[in-house]
């Protein structure tokens, strides 16, 4: 019977209770534990037979995420505007062409919001969700007619809910006259 000391006691622990230990309770000749303490640290000393070893390594391989190529890797986009800010008068709208672009091709949606407006000013997309490097979103910024002049700083922020999640931003600005 071989000795497999050098795996992380927490990882095989939860491989076992949730994975393997239906398959042990029928078979449990193959495992034995012990606790010791070698020089006052203590030790958990697992002995698997070859068979029961197999079956944790197969449990492990099958327990593992199967995703995508394009979200294993690590996401990255941009977003772009068709410009960086617009000057409308109290009451009117102002349209804004926002597009995301990665280099990675994902063909997955970025949800967008706007954030940081006046409270008498709205944010609509359409659509709401657009794919990297794929038609872009029209947003219309309606003001109220009572919204103060002044000049607004906002984002929109476009979110891939992934995994990963990853977040971006967009600084704007709204001129109100």
């Amino acid at each position: 019977m071989k000795r497999y000391t050098g795996l992380s006691i927490g990882v095989l622990w939860g491989v076992l209770l949730f994975l393997v230990l239906p398959v042990f309770v029928a078979r449990a000749t193959h495992l034995a534990g012990t606790n010791e303490v070698t020089g006052g640290t203590p030790m958990h000393r697992l002995t698997v037979s070859p068979r029961a070893y197999s079956l944790l390594r197969e449990s492990a391989r099958l327990a593992e995420p199967r995703l995508p190529a394009a979200v294993r890797q690590a996401v990255t986009f941009t977003l772009q505007s068709d410009k960086p800010s617009a000057t409308v008068q109290a009451g009117q709208s102002a349209q804004f062409t926002i597009s995301a672009k990665s280099p990675q091709n994902v063909r997955l949606s970025v949800f967008l919001e706007a954030r940081g407006l006046p409270v008498t000013t709205s944010a609509t997309f359409v659509p709401r969700g657009i794919r990297p490097n794929d038609d872009p979103s029209r947003m219309t910024v309606t003001t109220q007619p009572g919204t103060p002049p002044g000049t607004y700083p906002f984002e929109v922020v476009g979110t891939y809910s992934g995994p990963p999640r990853v977040v971006q931003t967009l600084p704007l600005t709204l001129v109100v006259t």
